[in-house]
């Protein structure tokens, strides 16, 4: 049985942000869930929205479920938050994050808000999470980044020493979670078994992003 996936957005969004995604994934025959976790325009600690993210998974999956998670931004914050150190682990068999400051962003010096300050380079928050970043290679763990992204500064910052990292070339940060493209290769980790290597080939050009090609999106279907 295939595992429930959770899609979790980012700074600014809610849920609807991610409607294409899951619709794509439904069609597959997914079961999908797109909590809103609000607020999330930074005022609050990352921390709070990832607690909400935990309450959410708990009240809607049963304790014998599996899940996986593909996170968009600062989501992949907030699910890391949740897998690392709210017991998450115990229940994740995967976590894809697309367009993740893991390392932070020089993006998060224009507000001053608390989420927001989180997601700096050299935060309390990101220092206290990456230093315990071995905890998951306890589960398949991919993040994809756009050498282009102008929102996650330098976009270095979502390369990661556990898992996987790939570069994908989409032009803006977020055309990425609407590309058929990037899709076909999540459903290949989400496809795979939980021990399984990922294939270097299979994310190596010609199969590369372009934001140029018939299968980006270039805005949401809000």
């Amino acid at each position: 049985m295939a595992n429930t996936l959770i899609l979790v957005h980012g700074f600014l969004d809610t849920g609807r942000r991610m409607a294409w995604m899951s619709k794509q994934l439904s069609a597959l025959g997914w079961k999908v869930f797109t909590p809103s976790l609000l607020p999330s325009n930074g005022t609050e600690p990352l921390e709070k929205l990832a607690e909400r993210l935990s309450s959410f998974i708990r009240e809607n999956t049963q304790e014998s479920d599996r899940i996986d998670i593909i996170a968009f931004s600062m989501g992949g914050l907030i699910a890391r938050y949740y897998l690392q150190r709210l017991g998450g682990l115990s229940k994740t068999d995967r976590l894809i994050t697309i367009a993740t400051p893991h390392n932070g962003t020089l993006a998060a010096y224009v507000l001053p808000f608390a989420g927001v300050r989180q997601m700096r380079p050299n935060s309390d928050f990101l220092n206290s999470l990456n230093a315990n970043a071995g905890q998951l290679q306890q589960l398949v763990f991919v993040s994809y980044y756009s050498p282009f992204d102008l929102i996650i500064i330098p976009a270095r910052s979502s390369m990661m020493p556990a898992g996987k990292t790939f570069k994908v070339f989409a032009l803006m940060h977020p055309w990425m979670i609407f590309d058929k493209k990037l899709l076909k290769k999540i459903t290949h980790v989400l496809e795979g078994p939980v021990d399984f290597e990922l294939s270097e080939a299979f994310h190596a050009s010609p199969h590369l992003l372009s934001s140029k090609n018939s299968d980006c999106c270039p805005s949401s279907p809000d």
